[in-house]
């Protein structure tokens, strides 16, 4: 996404690069220009390091200084890789941060246990959430088979464990 009206310069300068094929906008909203384009990696050794280590590239920013990507890699071996492969082509990286997006022992669910994930589908599904809400407590509480004060404190600890397991992952590790 190009903001302002810097969008011809920066076309003309993308154009020009050897790494890049196929420029193209894809949305303009006000003054901001979406792009998509192919990225050369056997022309560029940091993409080469990037398609060899397995990153995926989830987002990259621009700086009239410097370029700041956000990687994911499967394993921590993979991570090991790259930041080898990096240091081994002199390209010099800075690591802001390292994190895993859930806590290890969360497991696939981000730490929901079973009835919580299946009260929080329900919740969701059936427009308790929604606005105007579209289902009562008691109501969900009927299609869960429990109370209704069981289904709020059920809800309650499962929105406390998701919000534990995803959104304050990082103050925990800090």
């Amino acid at each position: 996404m190009v903001h302002d009206h810097e969008h011809d310069s920066f076309e003309e300068a993308v154009r020009d690069h050897p790494t890049v094929e196929n420029l193209r906008q894809v949305e303009t909203h006000e003054n901001r220009v979406l792009y998509a384009f192919r990225w050369v990696t056997e022309a560029d050794a940091f993409l080469s390091i990037i398609a060899e280590t397995r990153a995926q590239l989830l987002e990259a920013t621009g700086h009239p200084d410097r370029w700041q990507f956000e990687l994911r890699f499967s394993s921590h071996d993979e991570l090991s890789a790259f930041n080898e492969a990096c240091e081994q082509a002199d390209i010099g990286i800075i690591v802001e941060r390292i994190y895993n997006p859930t806590k290890p022992e969360g497991g696939p669910y981000f730490g929901l246990s079973y009835p919580q994930r299946e009260a929080l589908s329900t919740a969701v599904d059936e427009g308790y959430y929604s606005i105007p809400r579209r289902i009562s407590t008691k109501e969900l509480a009927g299609k869960l088979d429990i109370s209704d004060q069981a289904t709020t404190e059920r809800l309650r600890r499962a929105i406390i464990t998701l919000t534990e397991h995803t959104l304050l992952i990082q103050d925990i590790e800090d």
